[in-house]
C-alpha cells in the first residue's frame, strides 16, 4: 500500500505542505472548469487523493520485469515524490518547473532533518 497522507503529514511536514498546495490547486481548477464531480477526498486530511489524474491511493506494484519491495518505506517515499512530480504538471513549463522544484526541495529538506537512519532507509 502507498504512504497515507496522515503518514506524510507526520513524517514529511514540508512535503505535506506542498501536497496541500497541489490539492487546493486541484479543487480550484475543478471549480473553475465547472466540474460538479468532487475529487476523491482523504477523510483524515480533507485533501484530494487524486491530483491531475494521479491517484495517490493506488496500491504499489511491480513495473513489468522490475520487482520492488512494495512494503519498503523508502520505495513508498520515492513513489510518492514521483507521483507528486506528475501531479505538478499542468502544461505550463514555467509553472510546472517551479512546482516540481518545490516538491524536490521539500522532499530533500524533510529527509535532511530526519535523525534516524532507519527512518530514511529500511
Amino acid at each position: 500500500s502507498p504512504l497515507t497522507l496522515s503518514t506524510v503529514k507526520l513524517r514529511y511536514p514540508r512535503l505535506f505542505r506542498e501536497y496541500t498546495f497541489l490539492s487546493d490547486r486541484e479543487k480550484e481548477s475543478m471549480a473553475d472548469m465547472g466540474d460538479d464531480q468532487a475529487p476523491p477526498i482523504d477523510p483524515a486530511t480533507g485533501l484530494c487523493t487524486t491530483i491531475s489524474f494521479t491517484n495517490f491511493t493506488k496500491p504499489l506494484e511491480d513495473n513489468g520485469d522490475c520487482q520492488m519491495k512494495t512494503e519498503s518505506d523508502a520505495n513508498k517515499f520515492c513513489i510518492f515524490v514521483w507521483q507528486m512530480l506528475n501531479a505538478s504538471e499542468s502544461g505550463s513549463l514555467g509553472g510546472d518547473a517551479c512546482r516540481q522544484f518545490d516538491v524536490l526541495n521539500h522532499a530533500l529538506d524533510d529527509l535532511l532533518v530526519m535523525t534516524s537512519v532507519a527512518e530514511k532507509v529500511e
